[in-house]
């Protein structure tokens, strides 16, 4: 059986990143391959500066954190891999991506090389189909962080050597993971259980059974986990929960995996986490009808498209779309996303904005779940949260049309000190 020394690891992100520390740590050499050099750098610092962490609270001692650092190499070339005995892909969760990777991987790699995928629910099978050694592909999907999370799920294809089980599983054990082992099914042993509950959650959300707050509260204290599921989802990224969801629902066929309406409005929104975090840009998502019908506190007015700016001389929550909440700091931008989901028919009757804080439950119990064109629900009040992804175009208030997908009009709020 192969023994492994040297790991190429493919994606520069927090999964990638975090597993070369660990395989670096532990006395592997790394090779970390991204296409932007700028990410390697960042990836590079991070590394570093968690190392560095580690040594100051005596978690690791220093030689060894100076030996981990040099085992660390960065490349944008994956012909650097030629001489790696194991790839670990931890690149997007698209099965044409990985498998397009897989497939340049098999060319470049030494014929004894493994050729393993992060992937947290596309079947390996299918990934080791690309290449011309579908025995030497297998799944290793870690938890993410990676250097702190116990767990690693081992997967098989359906073609997979035992000498390939084999020697992941021991790389698995010489990181100091928890191993456990599923067959090639989708979404795996975690996430077959995991993403149907996250999405149960956020059809709690979306039919008006309870709050956010309330509903990860129930979880946490009533089940004794360590966070609720969708702060889990902000954790994960809302954009990854829901192509985890597809996945289940294309593999197993069972209608019970499709994902929530919600979940599936606020990625296309690019609302990819819902927490906000004071001093970066906010985003707001509702509904055009419940605009153009709404009524709105002092000093915001009906916005007729383009761009407008106004002003508050305070920080702290205000109420712009039919009682939806903006927790805003003075300075801060938010974005309000209009959505032209519905047509015809008359919208909301106006509305008061409520008090500071919302009264729940609604006056009236809730309806049943409206169809995607109804969002959001009447009884639902979305919570402000920043992007979690960066775009160039941010400064300048500018979003693109891959940003918000179906939005009408796009209003830009300066909250001026």
């Amino acid at each position: 059986m192969m023994e492994i020394r040297i790991v190429g690891v493919v994606g520069c992100g927090q999964m990638g990143s975090g597993i070369a520390q660990l395989a670096a740590v532990n006395g592997l050499e790394i090779w970390l391959h991204d296409s932007d050099w700028a990410a390697l750098s960042k990836a590079h610092k991070s590394i570093s500066s968690r190392i560095q962490s580690m040594i100051s609270k005596g978690q690791l001692d220093k030689g060894k954190g100076a030996e981990a650092l040099r085992n660390l190499n960065f490349t944008t070339n994956l012909e650097d891999f030629r001489s790696v005995d194991i790839v670990i892909e931890a690149i997007v969760e698209s099965e044409e991506v990985k498998r397009e990777l897989f497939a340049r991987l098999d060319k470049m790699v030494k014929s004894s090389a493994i050729l393993a995928s992060n992937t947290s629910s596309i079947p390996i099978t299918r990934l080791g189909s690309a290449t011309s050694r579908p025995a030497q592909v297998i799944g290793m999907h870690f938890m993410n962080p990676p250097p702190v999370m116990k767990l690693v799920e081992i997967i098989r294809g359906v073609n997979t050597s035992d000498d390939t089980f084999n020697a992941t599983k021991l790389l698995a054990e010489r990181l100091g993971k928890k191993i456990v082992c599923s067959h090639d099914f989708p979404g795996f042993i975690v996430n077959r259980i995991l993403m149907p509950m996250i999405n149960e959650a956020f059809h709690a959300l979306y039919t008006g059974v309870a709050t956010k707050e309330d509903i990860d509260a129930g979880m946490k204290f009533g089940t004794n986990h360590p966070m609720g599921p969708l702060e889990l989802a902000d954790h994960i990224g809302l954009d990854v929960c829901l192509s985890i969801m597809k996945v289940l629902q294309m593999g197993l066929g069972d209608s019970k995996y499709s994902p929530c309406p919600l979940l599936v409005q606020y990625v296309d929104a690019g609302r990819l986490v819902f927490k906000y975090k004071k001093g970066s840009d906010s985003v707001l998502v509702v509904n055009k009808d419940d605009y153009d019908h709404c009524k709105t506190t002092n000093p915001i007015k009906k916005f007729d498209g383009g761009r407008s700016i106004f002003r508050f001389s305070r920080s702290g929550p205000f109420f712009f779309i039919s009682g939806n909440e903006a927790n805003c700091s003075r300075g801060q931008r938010l974005i309000v996303v209009v959505l032209a989901v519905r047509s015809g028919g008359p919208g909301p009757s106006p509305v008061e904005p409520p008090a500071p804080r919302p009264g729940f439950p609604p006056a009236e119990p809730p309806s049943p779940a409206p169809a995607p064109a109804d969002f959001p629900p009447e009884n639902y009040t979305p919570v402000v949260h920043p992007p979690r992804r960066s775009f160039a175009a941010a400064e300048e208030l500018g979003l693109s049309a891959a940003l918000v997908g179906a939005v009408s009009i796009v209003l830009n709020v300066w909250l001026a000190v």
